[in-house]
Parts: structure tokens; sequence; C-alpha cells
């Protein structure tokens, strides 16, 4: 195989991990914005549902936290039971991992394309011919 057909196959393959790697950072997007957002702003309300639970008599704690998630803006609802500090660190582990595999399908190619510009000429005892 010739320079050239082993530098357009190299190509081809640094493109497809580039567009590989678009899906790992809208999903380290995605998992950053559940573990720093939305998990601590449920945890919040679900919480507070049971303290309303915990300090009304249960005829009147439906009335109460109508009242309190309309005040603050919120559903409702019965949020559920409260989310574990874990579920909201494993968000954010999930997403670093991601973060990185993304990270990499962008930097390796842009690498491996730095070292081939620099050493391109050059023949295989290292010393341009």
């Amino acid at each position: 195989m010739s320079r050239g057909t082993n530098r357009g196959i190299f190509l081809a393959v640094a493109a497809m991990l580039v567009v590989a790697s678009l899906p790992m950072m809208f999903f380290a997007a995605w998992f950053f914005y559940d573990g720093l957002v939305a998990y601590p702003q449920k945890q919040r309300r679900q919480l507070a549902y049971m303290e309303v639970q915990a300090s009304h008599l249960p005829s009147d704690a439906r009335e109460a936290w109508r009242e309190m998630a309309t005040e603050k803006g919120w559903p409702v609802e019965d949020p559920g039971p409260p989310l574990r500090d874990t579920e909201i660190v494993t968000q954010l582990i999930v997403g670093t991992l991601c973060a990185g595999v993304g990270v990499l399908g962008w930097w390796l190619p842009a690498g491996v394309l730095i070292v081939l510009a620099f050493w391109g000429g050059r023949g295989r005892g290292g010393s341009s011919a």
C-alpha cells in the first residue's frame, strides 16, 4: 500500500472517530445536566414532600403540599421516594466517562494528524530522503 492510501484510510478512521464521539458528548451533557441540575431539584422536591407528610396529619398533608408546590412552582403530584446522593454522583461519574471518550474521539485523530503532518515527508529511517 502506498503512503497516500494509508493516509486516506487514517482520515476515514479519524472521521469515524469524530462522528462516533458526538453522541458521547451529547450523553455527557445529558448526564451532567441530570447530576448537577435535574436530580438535585427533584431531590429537594422529594425531601420537601417528606417534610410536609411528616409535619401534617394525613388529611391535611395533601392540601399543604399542594400549597407549597404551587408557591414554589413545582408539580403538585407526589414526587416519589427521595433520590439517594449516590444516584446523583453516579450521573456525574458516567458523564465524566462519556466526556472522556468523546474528547478522546476528537483529540486522538487530531494528534495523529499533527504527527503525520510533522513526520509525513520523512522516510522509515527518520530522516528525509
